[in-house]
């Protein structure tokens, strides 16, 4: 069992969470608020055709696009499909203050790159009361990594979709790639070393080096690739990161940093291959903390996110 270092942090990603509390401004409602309208987001891989609500004013600035948002799993989706698109910054409103730690939490476990985060609260007040929260997110990321990342998953998984395989033939392909070329990088652990690549899918396709982060966020951007539904999870209770992913009906766990013993072996191991969560027993969800989720947290967010697997 490899030693993994006990900090939130070491999930790879630079998070940086400007809650501005200090500045939070209060002003008056808008009148004519509404929220009826619609918007689709076309998305191949999350939330199929999912609609989103739209927030609207005439004190809106000319051709905005403002959303209403109800609760942190649905911005960290809308976060998520507007990043696939393209698209850094979103403006949104809601009717109660939202946790963005949780909504971290959430985009982690969905993001294949490392990003920092910022938002920034305007409160709306009508008699001392909280009516209405505005806020703009950004998400800032490293164009280059996202195209280094992209391109290797590309070269990693262009056999498997010429041939068409069935997924849990992708699935088991894919574990078997990763633990056949990449090592577990026992330095960047020993010496603290947070910002190595090691800690992020990087290290896995440039460097072939990685600690249980990088191993996560590579698989499932691989498994991504292929349309196959997958989370990356990470627990502080275990120090260590895995993932959830959904073959044949059923969302199983996998974890690769585990199933990689680092020395010669005739075949691979799937000691941690595609179990429920009786079978994963050794591995320990963590609720305790601001950025960490139970294993009802990341099950429900899955169903969320790929309603498509949902009972």
């Amino acid at each position: 069992m490899k030693y993994i270092e006990k900090t939130r942090f070491n999930i790879a990603f630079l998070v940086i969470l400007l809650t501005l509390s200090g500045c939070v401004f209060i002003r008056p409602i808008p009148k004519d608020l509404t929220h009826s309208k619609t918007m689709s987001m076309t998305d191949d891989y999350y939330a199929i055709d999912t609609a989103f609500h739209l927030a609207h004013s005439q004190y809106f600035e000319e051709g905005s696009t403002v959303f209403w948002v109800e609760s942190e799993m649905e911005l960290a989706l809308l976060l998520t499909i507007r990043f696939e698109q393209g698209e850094f910054m979103t403006e949104y409103m809601s009717e109660e203050r939202l946790d963005h730690d949780k909504v971290v939490s959430y985009l982690i476990s969905l993001f294949v790159h490392d990003f920092e985060y910022y938002e920034g609260t305007v409160e709306y007040s009508e008699n001392g009361r909280l009516q209405v929260v505005s806020d703009t997110v950004t998400l800032v990321v490293d164009e280059d990594e996202i195209e280094l990342v992209e391109k290797k998953i590309d070269e990693w998984t262009y056999v498997l979709k010429k041939q068409n395989l069935e997924d849990v033939k992708d699935v088991t392909y894919l574990h078997d790639q990763i633990i056949k070329r990449v090592r577990y990088d026992d330095e960047a652990i020993k010496n603290k070393r947070r910002d190595s690549d090691s800690f992020s899918a990087r290290g896995v396709f440039e460097d072939g080096l990685a600690v249980c982060n990088g191993y996560s966020q590579a698989y499932m951007g691989l498994l991504k690739e292929l349309g196959i539904p997958t989370l990356m999870i990470s627990s502080d209770a275990e120090d260590h990161a895995w993932n959830l992913v959904y073959v044949d009906e059923e969302w199983k766990y996998v974890d690769t940093t585990w199933d990689d013993y680092d020395y010669p072996i005739e075949k691979p191991m799937y000691d941690y291959f595609l179990l429920d969560q009786e079978e994963f027993y050794d591995h320990e969800f963590d609720d305790t903390g601001d950025m960490t989720l139970s294993e009802e947290d990341y099950l429900s967010f899955a169903e969320y996110v790929f309603p498509q697997t949902a009972n």
